[in-house]
């Protein structure tokens, strides 16, 4: 079988490789970095049959390239990986052509499972419970958890669940104590950190509890 990942970060390239092993050890990977070339690679690819499309946000941008790279390849399986919990951008980007959407707060299991379905024709998304979905009838948006430097009036637009992480990270808590308390995969809680990291404008885990710290994050 041939593969296609297509994500901008190698790290999360080759974590995903580890995971499709499981499917199958003998997958014909390729990888891109870039939307802006995976037309011409998957025009030079004979023969794939699944590509596995990482992105952080789930905006317009995502779902255009789905779109496009749908209808140059309408018998392309297509699989978002994201950690959107909008209800709005997973419809948008399953009606443009992906055939699963898979969350980033999913486990291993899930995302294998996932894969399974979308290789035997059908449509798999990611099953949220009713507090992690966000968007209804009156609401469509997330309301993101603040973290304000004193006087700075600066919001870095923390989910629900990276600030849980960031609060353990905070209590002392390893990735496998956090996985555990959240009941998420230890790959999972590494991407949200990543995602922190980001949003704090931070290299790595001290250098985020120090920057919580200067921002008066309170524990709870």
């Amino acid at each position: 079988m041939k593969i296609l990942i297509v994500c901008n970060h190698m790290l999360f390239r080759e974590s995903i490789r580890r995971i499709l092993v499981q499917l199958d050890d003998k997958l014909d990977f390729q990888e891109e970095s870039h939307l802006g070339t995976v037309v011409k690679k998957i025009e030079s690819y004979s023969g794939m049959e699944l590509m596995v499309y990482y992105t952080g946000q789930l905006g317009g941008a995502a779902v255009s390239a789905v779109k496009n790279i749908h209808s140059h390849r309408p018998d392309l399986s297509i699989v978002v990986l994201s950690e959107s919990n909008k209800k709005s951008e997973i419809h948008s980007v399953v009606e443009a052509g992906a055939q699963s959407y898979i969350s980033m707060t999913s486990t291993v299991e899930d995302l294998l499972n996932g894969l399974k379905k979308v290789l035997s024709g059908e449509k798999y998304i990611t099953s949220f419970s009713d507090s992690e979905i966000i968007g209804g009838d009156s609401n469509d948006e997330e309301t993101p958890l603040n973290l304000t430097k004193n006087g700075a009036g600066k919001s870095f637009d923390l989910s629900e669940r990276q600030y849980d992480v960031l609060n353990m990270m905070l209590l002392g808590k390893s990735n496998k104590e956090i996985a555990r308390s959240m009941e998420i995969g230890e790959g999972t809680v590494k991407s949200y950190c990543s995602i922190i990291y980001r949003k704090l404008d931070v290299g790595n885990r001290t250098q985020a509890i120090i920057r919580a710290k200067e921002i008066e994050f309170s524990c709870i």
